[in-house]
């Protein structure tokens, strides 16, 4: 996870920069589907809430 040679990458989002936790969570994501998208898995929710929040 922290060890250099084990990088994540994601878009905009600096995932290496994430602590552990969202590295781990990116890499069993990707395990179970590979073309898995944090920043779109983290848009969705910020979107419903952006909806919700409209007057």
């Amino acid at each position: 996870m922290s060890d250099k040679h084990h990088k994540v990458s994601e878009g905009q989002i600096a995932v290496d920069q994430m602590p552990e936790e969202v590295q781990r969570l990116v890499e069993v994501m990707r395990g179970v589907n590979p073309v898995w998208d944090l920043e779109k898995w983290l848009d969705r929710p910020s979107n419903h809430v952006a909806r919700t929040h409209r007057h």
